[in-house]
């Protein structure tokens, strides 16, 4: 499901709500009720963050709820970059084995590596 435009005033209401909840950050169920919903609260957070408006983190507060703000020091950043960073990774190595499975698929109709029987240990050895 796409979510529709993000508006400018969305933003510019996005941006004063997090400057005004400052380091105590804004929960993300309550970012969400003020924007429609926890998909488009995110996807608000994203155009922050992609037109380079605003800082935005994600972190914990001190009641353990997840919250967005503006990050308070260039080691909080460098962290939730370093997050980002991870996730891209994650997420090139399974499109890679996607591709990888398809292929074999494409050719074979069954999976890439077979599976034990029901008398067979995992790792290739026999009964």
């Amino acid at each position: 499901m796409k979510v529709p435009k993000i508006t400018d005033g969305e933003l510019r209401a996005a941006v004063d709500l997090l400057l005004m909840r400052g380091a105590w950050g804004v929960p993300r169920e309550e970012f969400g009720r003020h924007f429609g919903g926890d998909r488009r609260g995110r996807a608000i957070i994203a155009e922050l963050r992609k037109r380079g408006v605003l800082p935005v983190v994600v972190a914990e507060s001190p009641a353990g709820d997840e919250v967005y703000k503006v990050a308070d020091s260039e080691e909080e950043l460098r962290a939730y970059r370093q997050s980002l960073l991870s996730r891209i990774e994650e997420l090139h190595a399974a499109v890679r084995g996607l591709d990888l499975a398809w292929r074999h698929w494409k050719a074979h109709r069954s999976p890439r590596w077979v599976q034990p029987g029901l008398f067979e240990v995992a790792d290739g050895g026999g009964r």
